[in-house]
C-alpha cells in the first residue's frame, strides 16, 4: 500500500527532477564555494547558476533575491531590511531550509 503523507506544511517529497538535480550538483560541486581552490570555484559557479535558474523560474530577475538558510532568518531579514530602507520595495527573501512556527517565536 503506498503512503499517504499529509504534512506538507512542513515538508513535501521532492520531485525526481529536482532529487536529480541536487544529486547532479552534488557529484559536481561538492566543494565549499568560498574555497580559493578550482573545486570551491567550480561550486560557487553551480551555486550562482542555480540562483539565477531560481530567480528566472519565481520570475524574480528584476528582484534582489536574499538568499537565507533558514525560514527563521529570512523572517528575521525582510522587515530589517525594509526599516532600513523604507523605498526598497524590489527585495524577495528566500528561505532555503528551516521552517517557522509562532509556537517557538516567542
Amino acid at each position: 500500500m503506498p503512503d499517504l503523507y499529509l504534512d506538507h506544511a512542513a515538508t513535501s517529497p521532492p520531485l525526481p527532477e529536482a532529487l536529480a538535480a541536487f544529486a547532479d550538483a552534488c557529484a559536481r560541486g561538492f566543494a565549499n564555494p568560498g574555497s580559493l581552490h578550482q573545486k570551491g570555484a567550480d561550486a560557487a559557479r553551480i551555486l550562482q547558476t542555480a540562483r539565477k535558474d531560481l530567480k528566472k523560474a519565481f520570475g524574480a530577475d528584476s528582484y534582489q533575491v536574499i538568499w537565507a538558510g533558514t525560514g527563521m532568518l529570512s523572517i528575521f531579514i525582510f522587515p530589517t531590511a525594509l526599516c532600513r530602507h523604507p523605498g526598497l520595495m524590489n527585495i524577495v527573501v528566500m528561505a532555503v531550509t528551516g521552517t517557522f512556527s509562532p509556537s517557538n517565536s516567542m
